[in-house]
């Protein structure tokens, strides 16, 4: 009996052992093989968190992109208008030769200072890459300045209610106008004063330029601030009619070139 026992104690031991064995490999394969599925879990999520900053960095670009491209575009569309009244545009020229024509002016004479005010409107549009509109009446001025002078105050008196033969369209398309005149009896004409009442330039800044005998602007520019209470009216340039063209030209071009638009 005790020899039979013998034999059955190695053999215990060894299925034991095996047992163990096989406890600690189970064991250990499955820890390696959960700590394997937590890499890869934890892999997968950084990727699709990289993967979900990159979408949103790039969209942000986009839009910044496209942002930029709308400020780009509505910085392209700003243009600038010069609208202007002059006095040798708009007389009556029925029966006057061709050089009566062309020396007709308010501030034409000897001096080399013909036309200041439509140099000035040249200098702007060639400067300020600007289109021109020349304001024109249906009821013309004589030619003689000396005629004209009488009926001109007059018309200011009396209000006198102009037509134009046309008026400047598509406004919608400027940010800055600039407004040229004469100053007559330290006022605007009368067709400027019926001009500014037909015409809106509220939300635009306005730029007036003109000529005078020695008035400036006198109260022009307020006339404007009232006529478009929502634009930003400038103080302008002004200068007298009797100036010669190369120091209005000095003087003007030094005046563009300090605005800051």
């Amino acid at each position: 009996m005790k020899k039979n026992n013998r034999f059955w104690i190695p053999v215990v031991v060894v299925v034991v052992i095996v047992l163990l064995a096989v406890c600690i490999y189970a064991f250990g394969g499955s820890k390696k093989t959960s700590q394997s599925n937590q890499v890869s879990q934890s892999g997968q999520t950084d990727k699709e968190s990289t993967t979900a900053q990159q979408k949103t960095t790039v969209a942000g670009g986009n839009n910044s992109s496209s942002t930029a491209n709308s400020n780009t575009a509505s910085q392209d569309k700003k243009k600038s208008l010069v609208v202007y009244f002059n006095y040798s545009d708009n007389i009556d020229t029925t029966g006057m030769s061709v050089d009566a024509v062309s020396s007709a002016s308010l501030h034409s004479n000897a001096n080399g200072n013909t036309e200041n005010l439509k140099l000035m409107a040249q200098e702007i549009a060639d400067k300020k890459n600007a289109d021109i509109f020349v304001i024109k009446i249906n009821e013309l001025y004589p030619a003689d300045f000396n005629d004209m002078a009488p009926i001109a105050r007059e018309d200011i008196q009396k209000g006198t209610k102009f037509t134009f033969k046309e008026l400047p369209s598509n406004l919608d398309q400027y940010d800055t106008v600039y407004v040229g005149s004469p100053i007559w009896w330290y006022e605007l004409p009368q067709p400027m004063k019926v001009f500014i009442s037909q015409v809106n330039l509220s939300n635009k800044t306005v730029v007036p330029f003109g000529i005078h005998r020695g008035s400036g602007f006198n109260g022009i520019l307020d006339e404007y601030r009232k006529a478009w209470p929502g634009a930003n009216v400038v103080d302008g340039f002004t200068i007298s009619a009797d100036e010669k063209n190369s120091a209005v030209k000095k003087s003007f071009d030094e005046f563009l070139d300090g605005l800051k638009f």
